[in-house]
C-alpha cells in the first residue's frame, strides 16, 4: 500500500474559502475530513466531512488556515 503524502493533494484556494465558510456557519469543527468509503454499484466514493475530534491516525494539513 502507497502512503498518502499531503504534498501531493491541492485545494484551490475557493475551496478552501468554501470549506471555512462551511465550519464558520456551522459554527464549530476543527477542519475538513476527506477520504474514500465503500459504496453502492460503483464501490467506492470520495467524501467531505466536518471534524470535531482529531484522532491518532489522521493525517493533518493546513491551506490557508483550513485543516484538511
Amino acid at each position: 500500500m502507497e502512503i498518502f503524502k499531503s504534498t501531493e493533494l491541492n485545494f484551490s484556494d475557493r475551496a478552501i474559502e468554501h470549506f471555512t465558510k462551511s465550519l464558520d456557519k456551522r459554527g464549530n469543527g476543527l477542519g475538513i475530513q476527506i477520504g474514500v468509503r465503500k459504496a453502492g454499484c460503483s464501490g467506492y466514493e470520495y467524501f467531505f466531512d466536518f471534524v470535531d475530534e482529531v484522532k491518532v491516525d489522521d493525517t493533518i494539513f493546513e491551506k490557508n488556515g483550513c485543516k484538511i
